[in-house]
């Protein structure tokens, strides 16, 4: 991506994947090697320190004497509760947590179940970074961070948590679907299959999580681009397509965007 002979690159990550998945693709290594400096979304040190973790719990919770189960239809709390004694999960000891951090941790069951909630791409390359010295850092603080996550899906509770249970159902079916268009730079494909689905269920969700995120991020990338050195820019891989992705927001501004040949030998 450049304008007035100046560069980034932007990748899209997946944040867990299967040992499988590894090597990634040569496209992303070629933009590590050819970049000075690593940019994530959020500083992967500093949301896995155990005061930010402790603090994330925190602000995870419901005020003193409410729960989950008061934002849940009886229905929806008993399909809940069923598929978490599957997990081996006991529902009353997290029944103080909100809907989001809930929804996210019936995925990262799942995905464990399934064996797919190994390293993902962003961390990867963190660790990567950090060994070989490269500076890293961020489009959001953790304090912005937690906020959107914490946010999530209010007043929906009930869609949010029927829509993870499902989606659990056929998840690795999803997992795969997402992973091969991501791994063939399939733009497309992820904006009609993955993201647009998402935007119609969730439109509240999906402004505040992707649209609002995108928004911020913004004006940091373009000051990326024209300030030195190269960086590589990490972010989800939702963050990229679509008419509010990074992607079309870049291209309306004028930047150039050319996509890396999947194909291209990092050696070149």
């Amino acid at each position: 991506m450049s304008k007035d002979n100046h560069a980034i690159y932007l990748g899209g990550a997946v944040h867990l994947l299967a040992k499988s998945d590894y090597p990634l693709p040569k496209a992303y290594e070629y933009a590590y090697q050819h970049s000075k400096a690593l940019v994530f979304e959020v500083d992967l040190r500093q949301i896995q320190t155990p005061s930010f973790q402790q603090h994330f719990l925190m602000q995870m919770r419901y005020p003193y004497g409410e729960t989950l189960q008061q934002h849940l239809s009886p229905e929806v709390y008993q399909k809940l509760v069923i598929q978490l004694k599957k997990y081996g999960v006991d529902f009353h000891k997290i029944n103080n947590y909100r809907a989001s951090l809930m929804s996210m941790n019936l995925t990262l069951l799942e995905l464990k179940k399934l064996g797919l909630a190994g390293t993902g791409v962003d961390k990867y390359y963190l660790e990567k970074a950090v060994k070989q010295h490269k500076p890293i850092l961020a489009l959001e603080t953790p304090k912005q961070h937690l906020l959107f996550m914490s946010s999530m899906g209010e007043g929906h509770e009930n869609a949010m948590i029927l829509h993870t249970l499902e989606e659990n159902t056929h998840l690795a079916q999803v997992m795969n679907t997402m992973k091969n268009f991501w791994r063939t730079g399939n733009v497309s494909g992820f904006d009609q299959v993955v993201l647009r689905p998402f935007e119609t269920k969730f439109p509240s969700i999906y402004q505040s999580i992707i649209v609002k995120r995108n928004q911020n991020w913004l004006p940091k990338i373009e000051n990326m681009i024209h300030t030195p050195p190269t960086k590589f820019i990490l972010v989800g891989s939702l963050h990229l397509v679509g008419k509010d992705g990074l992607l079309a927001q870049l291209k309306h501004k004028g930047y150039q965007i050319q996509q890396l040949s999947f194909k291209k030998n990092t050696s070149d």
